[in-house]
């Protein structure tokens, strides 16, 4: 090498100290940016038996005490088994509501306020037995610490009975 292309140790020294501090910005930000969606709490989605387990079956979604289940959440519920999801009753009407074969979407068009409770019951066929499952899907940017985002109805034979979560 002549000695216009040798790299002296000065050069290289320079180098690392200002590769150093940029490195510690980049490993920063992912953390910065993780913390900033809204958290609504302990939101509920629970399945409920209905009246002796053959009528009116279906899901509560409780908002958290501190915070509104965001307008945009969705609820879906699903009929397995011989269930046919033929339509919802709301309690209150601040969704949107789209049956499909099995299933049934809600879409809230409005916030659930802090602390209330939206029912949403079925209308099924009879049958001997079946399933629903429902999950809710909140909005992007929203998150729900210790919340629970999935139940389910199981409907047995009459000596079985009806459980929900």
């Amino acid at each position: 090498m002549t000695s216009q292309q040798k790299v002296s140790r000065r050069t290289i020294a320079k180098g690392a100290a200002w590769s150093v501090p940029v490195v510690a910005v980049a490993a920063a930000a992912p953390a910065a940016s993780a913390s900033t969606g809204t958290d609504i709490g302990a939101v509920a989605l629970n399945g409920v038996c209905g009246l002796l387990g053959t009528v009116n079956q279906g899901f509560t979604l409780a908002a958290s005490a501190t915070a509104p289940v965001p307008a945009g959440s969705v609820v879906t519920i699903t009929g397995s088994g011989l269930a046919s999801v033929t339509a919802i009753n709301l309690s209150n009407q601040i969704a949107n509501v789209t049956i499909g074969t099995n299933s049934a979407t809600i879409v809230l068009s409005q916030d659930l306020p802090a602390g209330q409770t939206l029912s949403m019951t079925t209308l099924l066929s009879i049958s001997v037995s079946f399933d629903l499952n429902g999950s809710l899907t909140l909005p992007t940017g929203y998150s729900a610490t210790g919340g629970k985002l999935t139940g389910s109805v199981n409907v047995g034979l009459p000596i079985v009975g009806c459980s929900a979560n």
